[in-house]
């Protein structure tokens, strides 16, 4: 009797047009995934004509016969810049996870991964010191209610959840003004350079390795950890940043004052990714900042 053909795994995608959720989609396609990307109907136009790839509308995709395995949430408004500070943008944003976790059930989801931020842990770390809040901790504490709540909805859905903790990630496609592409394109129009002095523990990890790591997560992840995704190789943000300057030939000023907080070390520790998933960084920094800086300079064309 033939053995019956083994169906390829399925994905969803929530925010999947964004900077992250494209270099996933491109990730578990490489491995022989299907997925279903689910964004803004203006933003399918960023998305390659893929065999395995499809396209639904937010915030409901269309149902399908075949279910699917996980489900990745990227969706989230104003992840950067001024929208950080928007109470009423953020709290949408906490409402629209929740409904995903219920549309991931609803589609045969086994697992619900959860995208979180190392800003989670800064501002915990902020309000133990006893420092105010400030408008921006509006981004850091909206994740963690979404966190918290996705989670308890999943598993009242009886699906596993679990929790990718983004350090810091750049590379290839990103556009916004964040640390390292705001001062590639800085350097790129010769403006001065000025930083703190960076002593705060940092990770980086280029978007490649970001995507491997969550789908990493996706097919062998435990159900109800959260994971830190980074290099593995935390060091002061000085550092980075001096090598980046090295590396783009740039010079800068360390001289600002930094009133923030200063995780300790093991905040960025990725033993649990590392030793559960068999993951580990593909693309070392400055060569994902040459690469960076290549695009950019590309894109300005």
């Amino acid at each position: 009797m033939p053995q019956s053909k083994k169906r390829n795994k399925r994905a969803i995608i929530s925010g999947g047009c964004g900077f992250v959720g494209r270099a996933l989609a491109e990730e578990l396609l490489a491995k022989g995934w299907e997925v279903l990307v689910v964004d803004f109907p203006q933003a399918e136009s960023l998305l390659p004509k893929k065999e395995g790839l499809s396209f639904a509308a937010a915030p409901f995709f269309a149902q399908n016969e075949k279910p699917y395995d996980v489900f990745y949430h990227f969706a989230w408004a104003g992840s950067a810049g001024k929208g950080r500070a928007d109470a009423s943008l953020q709290a949408e944003n906490i409402r629209q996870s929740v409904a995903y976790v219920k549309q991931a059930a609803a589609a045969g989801c086994r697992r619900f991964v959860f995208a979180g931020s190392i800003m989670q842990e800064e501002q915990k770390a902020a309000s133990d010191a006893g420092k105010p809040f400030l408008p921006w901790d509006c981004y850091a504490l909206a994740k963690q209610t979404a966190e918290k709540l996705t989670q308890i909805q999943a598993q009242a859905l009886h699906m596993e959840f679990l929790c990718g903790v983004i350090t810091n990630t750049y590379g290839v496609g990103e556009r916004s003004d964040r640390l390292i592409c705001g001062t590639l394109k800085r350097i790129a129009r010769k403006e001065p350079l000025l930083f703190t002095e960076g002593k705060q523990w940092y990770d980086f990890i280029y978007i490649t390795d970001l995507a491997a790591a969550f789908a990493a997560l996706g097919e062998k992840g435990t159900d109800g950890k959260r994971y830190v995704i980074g290099s593995g190789q935390a060091k002061p943000l000085r550092q980075w940043l001096e090598q980046m300057l090295s590396c783009m030939g740039a010079a800068a000023s360390f001289s600002l004052p930094f009133d923030g907080v200063s995780l300790p070390k093991e905040t960025f520790d990725t033993t649990a990714l590392q030793e559960e998933t068999g993951f580990s960084c593909r693309v070392p920094f400055t060569e994902g900042i040459r690469a960076t800086a290549k695009w950019l300079k590309e894109e300005e064309r």
